[in-house]
């Protein structure tokens, strides 16, 4: 797939070969840091792989190491909040990617593979750039906030004089 599509050098990427220029390890060096975060968080290169992926994470949307933009699509069934599929250049992680610029409370729609449950997730984007400032990768910070969404949309019906239910669902 993604050797298919970027050549070689899809299975070194530049953010892999700049991290071993430095004399670190991208997958060993950096996946303590993100185990240490208190929310979902993962690594991609320039090409759109998952470089690295923390367990929180990983086990919330069946994300692994290696896999594409487009598979995490096909994996997770990415949506935005008004239920429309997200081709791979819409994804934040590819605008960061193109674009170079931070983005940040992103708003998604997912279905969990292990669960099969639908959850909504706000994530931060940043670029990952080298010395000389050329974008190799981003890093998504990302946490489930499908039981606040919930919570406003009770809010929303109370408001509204509806009586709100008992078990709201984001779906």
């Amino acid at each position: 797939m993604a050797q298919e599509r970027y050549g070689d050098e899809a299975w070194s990427g530049p953010y892999t070969t700049y991290g071993h220029r430095l004399g670190v390890d991208p997958c060993v060096d950096f996946e303590p840091v993100l185990e240490a975060l208190p929310y979902g968080a993962f690594v991609i290169d320039v090409l759109g792989r998952v470089l690295c992926v923390n367990a929180r994470y990983a086990l919330l949307t069946g994300i692994t190491r290696g896999m594409t933009l487009e598979e995490v699509i096909a994996v997770c069934n990415i949506r935005d909040l008004a239920h429309h599929p997200l081709a791979e250049q819409d994804l934040p992680e590819a605008q960061v990617l193109l674009e170079g610029e931070e983005i940040g409370q992103s708003l998604l729609r997912m279905r969990s593979p292990v669960d099969g449950r639908e959850i909504v997730v706000a994530s931060d984007c940043r670029p990952v750039r080298t010395a000389d400032a050329r974008v190799i990768g981003a890093v998504v910070i990302a946490r489930e906030i499908s039981e606040e969404v919930a919570l406003a949309i009770g809010v929303r019906q109370v408001s509204e004089g509806r009586s709100p239910s008992d078990r709201v669902t984001v779906g």
